[in-house]
């Protein structure tokens, strides 16, 4: 197996919130960013770099920006840096810039409201991302637009990047720990410490579409159940959970695994260092 090439982003202990599928109003949130979220940043700091956007190129134009990023990449994985917690906040919006003046005028008259608010879990800790890819066509393009990385999930999870390095990268072999979110379809038996989350894999950041909701009126959860069977994965997530002071903690650990075939596990060394599995076999 030809040794991958990884880049690592070191993410400051933020505020994010990445929101489980399915859910709306009332929006529990994942410990960890999932792949699709993940893949998602990516092609956002590409796309950044060269100055476009969605808006003035069209989402075709980023579906296939998005379709080179995943031919190139084999996976995407996270590790927390430390403790993760998890809680509600209320976020009140004001929905004022999508109305002409003297409609907003008029409802502040008659004492209408002109925000809106929902609850929503935010998580807070640090974390380093790493991006398997295929070949070097990514890697000094990605070394350079990851700092760009300002947001991770919602609108308001604004993260702050530390470093972004090239690994070092060593070859491990079929079986050993990990301390990196992990794919239950790459792996054959894991024992040890970690969480089991239904999420969404890399492939799901394809999935651009921009409807109102009259379109979707009758079928949006048919629509987004069919979504979830086609392109969520249980992932095992590198955290145990412990309660300090009446409050639940998620803490960094480490697991055992087996691979299946195709796969196998790769130690990483950049600002820190971590093991993950990888393999061409997606």
């Amino acid at each position: 197996m030809q040794k991958p090439l990884v880049v690592e982003v070191i993410v400051r202990p933020s505020p994010y919130s990445i929101r489980r599928p399915l859910s709306y109003q009332v929006a529990d949130a994942f410990p960890l960013p999932q792949p699709s979220s993940l893949m998602g940043a990516l092609v956002c700091c590409l796309a950044k770099i060269k100055f476009l956007s969605a808006k003035g190129v069209k989402d075709e134009y980023i579906r296939e920006l998005v379709e080179q990023v995943l031919d190139k990449t084999i996976t995407a994985t996270i590790k927390p840096l430390s403790a993760i917690t998890v809680n509600p906040v209320i976020l009140t919006r004001l929905r004022v810039l999508e109305k002409k003046l003297d409609t907003v005028s008029e409802s502040i008259e008659r004492g209408r409201l002109v925000t809106d608010a929902m609850v929503r879990e935010y998580a807070y800790g640090g974390f380093a991302v790493y991006f398997v890819f295929r070949d070097g066509g990514l890697v000094e393009p990605s070394l350079k637009a990851l700092y760009l990385l300002e947001r991770m999930g919602d609108t308001e999870s604004l993260v702050s990047v530390e470093s972004v390095n090239l690994c070092e990268v060593e070859l491990i072999g079929d079986e050993g720990e990990v301390d990196t979110s992990t794919r239950a379809d790459k792996v054959r038996e894991v024992y040890g410490d970690f969480m089991a989350m239904r999420q969404c894999v890399e492939e799901f950041s394809l999935k651009i579409k921009r409807v109102g909701r009259v379109e979707f009126r009758g079928g949006a959860r048919r629509y987004l159940e069919d979504l979830s069977k086609k392109y969520t994965r249980i992932i095992y997530l590198p955290l145990r959970a412990e309660v300090v002071d009446d409050k639940i903690l998620y803490l960094p650990s480490r697991f055992k695994v087996k691979t299946m075939k195709g796969f196998k596990l790769v130690r990483v060394k950049g600002f820190t260092e971590a093991c993950l599995v990888t393999g061409a076999a997606l």
